[in-house]
């Protein structure tokens, strides 16, 4: 017992009361060395969960690389594409397209972007050549019914176009 041994030696002191002080203090080493256990444990504990984060962290990067790179295969992709593309939010303006779209529209994407189906810049017409009404525009017809369209052929006439730009319109409704 290293605490208190000199108090022992200058003191006289009868059995029962050394006993006592000797158990207390057994009973603090005790405690102190079921400090340390749990510290131990505790460090132990973090250590394994720290080791588990950073696994996830590790897994969770891997993942975000993969569908960045595979947005970028997409984008890509959309954007050597023959064939227009043309994003519409519930509004019916312009989330995004392609250059071709914007080619075929007459204006860059920058310009397209943001704009709603029923701009002034264009219209669209029939096969008969006849304008339609907003509400038979292809984006129009797939918001209000939450049908695909199939090879809905229009013409896009634009305040850039001398001619009537014909084109066949395949979209599908995405509500999310």
């Amino acid at each position: 017992l290293d605490v208190g041994a000199e108090w022992f030696l200058t003191k006289p002191i009868d059995q029962p009361s050394l006993v006592a002080m000797i158990n207390a203090m057994l009973k603090v080493r005790e405690g102190e060395i079921e400090k340390t256990n749990r510290n131990v444990l505790l460090e132990t504990k973090v250590k394994e969960r720290t080791k588990l984060l950073n696994d996830e962290l590790k897994a969770k990067s891997i993942i975000e690389d993969d569908l960045r790179s595979s947005e970028e295969r997409y984008a890509a992709l959309v954007e050597h594409l023959d064939s227009g593309v043309v994003v519409h939010g519930p509004d019916t303006a312009i989330l995004a397209c392609n250059e071709k779209a914007a080619e075929l529209i007459g204006l860059t994407v920058e310009e397209v972007t943001g704009k709603n189906a029923y701009d002034p810049f264009w219209y669209f017409v029939d096969i008969n050549s006849e304008r339609l009404d907003f509400l038979s525009y292809p984006a129009n017809l797939i918001s209000t019914t939450h049908l695909s369209l199939r090879n809905y052929v229009i013409g896009i006439v634009t305040k850039k176009h001398p001619d009537t730009v014909w084109v066949s319109v395949n979209g599908f409704p995405r509500f999310d």
